[in-house]
């Protein structure tokens, strides 16, 4: 048979067989080395008060991929806000589906659902995890 390669990046690599019969056995080896290393250090501050937050991943590719992935951790940590509690259950939510809660101090509270556990017993129960989706300054 023969093998063509479709496309390939730094950390994968598509190929296509051809000319090869329906369920034959097929090994194939895939070897290479890494190239055009580099580690860059990207400071985003948050807040003034905390902790540091260290990211190490070789995926990101440019420094416009590491501000958005900076940002959306950056996101994720500045509320540092969950809440969990207990609900009627509604199947139709999901984890990472964004929902407005009713909160004595903040209209709209605009969360993520983190987990989301059902129970059915005759009726559904649930329950939610979420974090803060926006940082609400305080006064």
């Amino acid at each position: 048979g023969t093998i063509e390669i479709v496309s390939n990046g730094a950390y994968y690599v598509e190929i296509s067989l051809s000319d090869i019969e329906s369920g034959a056995n097929v090994k194939i080896s895939v070897s290479g080395k890494k190239y055009n290393v580099s580690e860059t250090i990207y400071t985003i501050g948050v807040n003034n008060r905390g902790v540091n937050k260290s990211w190490n991943n070789p995926l990101i590719s440019d420094s416009e991929h590491c501000k958005d992935v900076a940002g959306w951790i950056a996101d994720y940590y500045t509320s540092g806000i969950e809440y969990t509690f207990s609900y009627r259950g509604d199947p139709a939510l999901e984890c990472g589906d964004t929902i407005y809660q009713e909160n004595r101090y903040v209209e709209n509270l605009k969360t993520v659902i983190e987990e989301h556990q059902l129970e059915f017993n005759g009726a559904i129960k649930g329950s939610l995890r979420t974090r803060r989706k926006e940082r609400v300054d305080r006064a």
